[in-house]
């Protein structure tokens, strides 16, 4: 008899072997965003297959994308001063920024080690990027020439429009993840709870992590608003506990969140970094993308939140009707 010895799977060598490898630590194709699945997620995924054995945290990871984020809207903001040229590298620092942001997941989830505080940090760091771009923008386009009676207004609403799509894509995509995919982990559960969160500030705060334990603090106030949303999915009449109760909610949620997902960071990100490396042309660039997030991007996320009780009472009445037959039918 032969014993059988374990043998390390090599790891891919071949560029197109390594970007399809990368493939390992992305979530499910159903709420990713297309430009992260096809274009950031795979450079990220690059960097974590060098990174995966360094002695470097996720959560590390996570503090560098945002310091690459300030450095982006730094450059971005000189470059009205000293030329275009610096806003192109300010495009660069932030692809930087955006591939770090989606590593930091893919090495926790690699080791195994994604957890609530990397969830919650990662979420904090997110908004850096967009106000620090948008800022350098605005300082940009001022000096150009623009007024500040039309720059600051237009670039505030389209801020806070970019804010409420991604809050908006987030709390669908864990809804969606929790229901349809519930073996997926984010880091603690998917749909996490005011009293998930507190309790984890508490435990953050027995062992003496101030700083995580006033992360915690400040995101069950971010969330509060968001509990009326997902609460309902936590209760028994509407979260789906069979493959068949999964598969109809696939069916009735799919499309909505097939558009939902052209609203997260990622997608916002990408335009900005376009605008960036089209800032030599002047400011047609940057208005053409805050256009995009404050026209066609509000039109769609306003679209999903006008019909979202509608599509969750079918859904409801649906579910019922599944549960109603006898269980050889279904």
């Amino acid at each position: 008899m032969t014993e059988s010895v374990g043998v390390e799977t090599p790891r891919p060598r071949g560029l197109v072997q390594r970007w399809r490898a990368t493939r390992k630590g992305f979530k499910p194709s159903d709420v990713e965003e297309p430009i992260d699945f096809h274009w950031h997620r795979p450079l990220a995924g690059l960097l974590v297959q060098t990174i995966q054995d360094w002695p470097v945290t996720p959560n590390q990871v996570t503090l560098a994308s945002g310091a690459a984020s300030l450095v982006a809207g730094l450059l971005i903001g000189l470059g009205g001063f000293y030329g275009p040229g610096l806003a192109v590298a300010g495009g660069v620092m932030l692809l930087v920024s955006i591939v770090l942001d989606c590593a930091d997941g893919q090495l926790a989830r690699i080791r195994g080690v994604s957890s609530p505080i990397g969830r919650v940090l990662d979420g904090f760091v997110d908004i850096v990027a967009p106000f620090s771009v948008m800022n350098g923008f605005a300082v940009y386009l001022l000096r150009l020439g623009y007024p500040h009676a039309a720059v600051w207004p237009i670039g505030l609403v389209t801020s806070l429009s970019l804010v409420w799509h991604a809050g908006a894509y987030d709390v669908q995509k864990n809804i969606y993840l929790h229901c349809a995919t519930p073996s997926f982990s984010l880091g603690g559960a998917t749909l996490l709870t005011l009293d998930d969160i507190r309790g984890y500030e508490s435990e953050h705060r027995a062992k003496g992590e101030h700083f995580y334990a006033f992360l915690m603090k400040v995101f069950a106030k971010w969330t509060l608003p968001q509990m009326g949303t997902i609460t309902p999915w936590l209760e028994a009449r509407r979260r789906p506990n069979t493959d068949a109760e999964r598969e109809l909610f696939r069916a009735s949620f799919k499309t909505r969140m097939a558009t939902m997902a052209w609203l997260g960071f990622g997608t916002h990100l990408f335009l900005l970094t376009l605008a960036c490396w089209f800032a030599p042309l002047g400011g047609a660039a940057i208005w053409g993308a805050w256009f995009v997030m404050f026209g066609p991007m509000n039109v769609a996320c306003i679209w999903i939140v006008l019909t979202q009780k509608r599509a969750e009472r079918d859904f409801e009445e649906r579910l019922a009707e599944l549960r109603a037959r006898p269980p050889a039918s279904r």
